[in-house]
């Protein structure tokens, strides 16, 4: 699935849920945090490539990019979004372990 899906997909399941006043299960929260991390580092990757293009002077204070670079690099390394910890909570509840990873996720 291609990133902007992933995103758009659970926006539009989000709101549907909740105007019908519903809960997602666990597995189908789980799954949708794995797929917007997807996205995320999609995302990353996409910036890196405009910051190559640019060089240098990209990572200037005055340059636009620069910003949208440092604020995306924090926001994608929160622990719901970042690397291997929605993979594992999605699988744990695809396989019926519901237990938190930890008492800090």
């Amino acid at each position: 699935m291609k990133p902007r899906c992933c995103m758009y997909a659970a926006g539009a399941m989000i709101s549907r849920k909740r105007r019908a006043g519903e809960d997602r299960p666990f597995t189908r929260r789980a799954q949708m945090r794995m797929d917007l991390g997807y996205a995320m580092a999609h995302c990353r990757e996409a910036v890196g490539l405009l910051l190559n293009v640019q060089g240098a002077s990209a990572f200037a204070e005055s340059n636009p990019i620069q910003r949208v670079w440092r604020d995306l690099e924090m926001a994608s390394r929160h622990g719901l979004l970042a690397g291997e910890i929605p993979q594992e909570i999605y699988g744990r509840a695809l396989v019926g372990n519901f237990e938190p990873l930890s008492p800090m996720v």
